[in-house]
Formats: C-alpha cells, structure tokens, sequence
C-alpha cells in the first residue's frame, strides 16, 4: 500500500513540476512588442522554444506555420490595469497590412465563456470588422450589446486578448502596429 501511495505522489509531483516549468518558461519567451502586446508565436524561426511549443500542446493547440501566423496577447489595457470582464473598452488602431486577422476574447481554460453557438460573440475578424474611412477601426468590447464593432466577455470575470495576423504573402511581412487599450467604465 506505501508503494502505491509513493508512486502516486511522484506521478503527481512530477505533473505538477512538468506543467509548472512549461507555464513559467513559456511565459518568460514571450517577446514584448510595443506597449501592452506581447507576441505568442510565431517568427520565420527554426529555433521556437520547445517549452512554447509544449504550452500551445497543453491548451489543445497548434503552432501555427512557421512564419505565416502571428499571435499577439495582452492582458492588460494601455494604462496598464488588468483586464475586467466588469468594465469597457474601446480598441483602435490601423488595421494591419495582413491578408487576414482577428482579436478575441480568451479567459482561463475558457472559464465564463458561453457555450451557446448563438451566444454573445467573443471574436470578430477583419472580415466582419467595419473601418473606418481612413482605415481605422473600433472595437468596443462590454458584456451588454453595443452599436458598431463589438465582443463580448461573456460571464469571464478576467480575460486576456488575442490578435492573430495572418500574412500569406511575403509582401505583407513586417510588424503590424499593436491597437490602443483603452478602459471606458467599469460597472
């Protein structure tokens, strides 16, 4: 019985460690761009992290194309609070020079998401965005609708923000310039 209990215990903290160094070390290769956009992944680089490549594996994901895919993420807003799912924000910027892109919602293991196909959305992208003239656009995120551009924390009390940039062209390398931020209201 004590062999089974110690078995137990070393498979647990082992888990534990294993899931612990890939998270940390993860997060410690994550490359700061500009203000509060981090990039996730992916350079034209053959050197990824093997721990990055092991957090993507954790969340079900994959890695997108070396070079194709871009993954920026921000958890906090341009003044540097965290995320709330109780307040408002208003996102701005130019959009990027990319064949495709998009900005979502992504909470802790997809805690307070709805499940509900029809439910609120939590992602919109450059297909479905509306821009301005000049090639600005607006993106207000808040649990109630809103008029124009809008997502939805849905029930996430905290949430962090994903952009992706898809660039299927050698033409459209380059950095795209990170959006603005900014907190309107908290209820």
């Amino acid at each position: 019985m004590k062999s089974v209990i110690l078995i137990v215990a070393g498979l647990l903290v082992g888990y534990l460690s294993a899931t612990m160094a890939i998270s940390q070390r993860a997060a410690s290769s994550v490359e700061p761009k500009a203000g509060i956009w981090h990039d996730i992944a992916n350079d034209a680089d053959d050197n990824i992290d093997p721990y990055l490549r092991a957090s993507y594996a954790s969340l079900g994901w994959l890695l997108p194309a070396q070079g194709e895919d871009q993954l920026m993420e921000a958890n906090t807003d341009s003044d540097g609070s965290a995320l709330d799912g109780d307040c408002r924000y208003l996102i701005s910027g130019k959009s990027p020079r990319t064949r495709w892109w998009q900005i979502a919602i992504v909470g802790n293991e997809d805690e307070g998401a709805d499940n509900d196909p029809r439910a609120r959305p939590d992602a919109i992208s450059s297909e479905a965005m509306i821009a301005e003239a000049d090639g600005q656009y607006r993106l207000n995120i808040s649990r109630t609708a809103v008029p124009g551009n809008w997502i939805s924390p849905g029930n996430r009390e905290d949430f962090r923000l994903v952009m992706t940039l898809r660039r299927e062209d050698p033409a459209m390398t380059g950095d795209a310039e990170p959006p603005t931020v900014a907190r309107l209201a908290c209820d």
